[in-house]
């Protein structure tokens, strides 16, 4: 959920999701992808 410049995630996956949302805001959708499939974690990170 995101509410003006708080950003909140509950539970593992939507944790995981929320620091690739992350990365993808500050570094691009590139890294933020390349860091998903480092951790084997199988997400198109432009849909998040």
């Amino acid at each position: 959920m995101r509410e003006n410049n708080i950003i909140t995630a509950a539970g593992v996956s939507s944790g995981i999701e929320l620091g690739l949302y992350l990365l993808k805001e500050e570094f691009g959708a590139a890294v933020a992808q390349e860091v998903a499939d480092k951790i084997e974690y199988a997400i198109d990170v432009t849909k998040i």
